[in-house]
């Protein structure tokens, strides 16, 4: 996974070196932050589709441990939006790994910002007892964002990576 936070972001995560992303790849994500309830909610982005995660309390501490809960959260968001889809497995592992980098391409910078502008419209949405947020990612996902809707542009992208072959 590499994940691309925003300034203020990266600032509050830790301060990590971030290296310019040269081309936007399957497990690139966005991420960006906002505040609720004097709770941090960080939403996580992929890059490609507009598909979103976001945890909720999230403190200095996880964050060491960021890349596991992050790859829990998506293992069990596209297990619940795609059962049965035989490339989940295989999607989630791209993720394993992670990395921070620096988002620079204007339509995922777009994309983010315009979910950050809606989302608090759906902030009742947010469980105070979950760290991640599936309701709230579920509604977030099923918004018509890029001309479609993430949920169904993740699907389309799984089964073209399926059908050549990338993801078995």
């Amino acid at each position: 996974m590499r994940l691309c936070p925003t300034s203020k972001t990266n600032v509050i995560i830790g301060n990590f070196p971030l290296e310019p992303l040269s081309e936007i790849g399957l497990a690139d994500w966005h991420l960006s932050h906002m505040v609720y309830n004097r709770k941090k909610l960080y939403v996580f982005v992929h890059a490609l589709t507009g598909y979103s995660i976001m945890l909720y309390g999230l403190t200095k501490k996880d964050f060491k441990r960021i890349g596991e809960l992050f790859y829990e959260a998506l293992k069990e968001s596209l297990l619940s939006d795609y059962d049965g889809h035989e490339s989940v497995s295989r999607f989630s592992s791209f993720h394993e790994e992670m990395s921070f980098h620096k988002l620079t391409d204007k339509k995922v910078l777009g994309t983010t910002t315009y979910l950050m502008r809606i989302l608090p419209s759906f902030l009742d949405l947010t469980s105070e007892n979950n760290l991640v947020q599936y309701r709230l990612s579920k509604k977030m996902n099923s918004m018509l964002i890029k001309h479609d809707y993430p949920k169904r542009l993740l699907a389309s992208l799984l089964d073209e990576l399926s059908q050549k072959g990338q993801i078995c």
